[in-house]
């Protein structure tokens, strides 16, 4: 006796543009904790050196202006798990466990892995005070912690991936468009403030794309039946009304 699968899980192919995505994403970021680990990252810190001094702010009106607040506040652990927690809900109560479980890998992934892990064992050094470039150091008092990667960036580049992964069709579009924007706008931010340098903030991107390309990638079978969903719920409702 034989048990046939389910055909949307069956007929539902790996998409090789994503695994193309994430494997990209993660031969740089391999790269970049590699060059990091050997000290052998001088033409990085020039780019680092380059872009602080274009965006690099000064103590003033910047810390208490409400955008940068926003983005301050978005990243703040405590924020960052409530948010995280109500993301795991909205799929929970929609009966969406595959987009659940992959959802929990990259939250999780972002807030352990590249926010504690990491950082412990790159200890790479924030921006600093340089009276002599005219430079300051990080605006909202995060002097002495490690800086790479910036956990700001990847809860933004997690809320990134999970959006691309749960929509479809114009929604897709729609927000992947928004939280992109918001991943650019997070990085600029970080930079603004002295908090992290660019390429903590290009870490923290291509660390969660990494990770969340191919493990979209790999859940795409089991996930798709559950982004379609809606559809096919619409679909039969529409044949079943009645005509007058």
């Amino acid at each position: 006796m034989t048990t046939a699968s389910s055909p949307h899980t069956s007929s539902v192919a790996r998409p090789r543009s994503i695994l193309i995505l994430g494997l990209i994403a993660l031969i740089l970021f391999a790269a970049q904790i590699t060059a990091l680990r050997n000290s052998s990252y001088s033409s990085i810190q020039a780019i680092d050196n380059w872009w602080r001094s274009v965006v690099g702010q000064h103590p003033g009106s910047f810390e208490s202006n409400p955008v940068v607040l926003f983005f301050q506040f978005m990243g703040q652990t405590l924020v960052s798990t409530v948010l995280s927690s109500l993301i795991l809900l909205v799929f929970l109560v929609l009966r969406r466990w595959w987009t659940a479980l992959y959802s929990f890998i990259v939250l999780t992934f972002s807030g352990t892995v590249m926010n504690l892990a990491l950082k412990i064992l790159i200890q790479r050094e924030r921006p600093v005070e340089d009276a002599v470039q005219n430079l300051s150091g990080p605006l909202f008092g995060e002097s002495g912690t490690d800086s790479f990667p910036s956990g700001h960036t990847s809860i933004t580049a997690a809320l990134f991936v999970i959006v691309l992964v749960a929509t479809y069709g114009r929604s897709r579009m729609i927000g992947g468009i928004i939280s992109g924007f918001l991943v650019f706008a997070m990085a600029l931010e970080r930079t603004m403030a002295n908090a992290h340098w660019l390429s903590d903030t290009m870490g923290g991107l291509l660390g969660i794309c990494a990770v969340g390309f191919l493990l979209w990638w790999l859940m795409e079978p089991k996930i798709a039946p559950e982004r379609t969903k809606s559809i096919r719920k619409k679909t039969s409702s529409d044949t079943l009304t009645p005509t007058h």
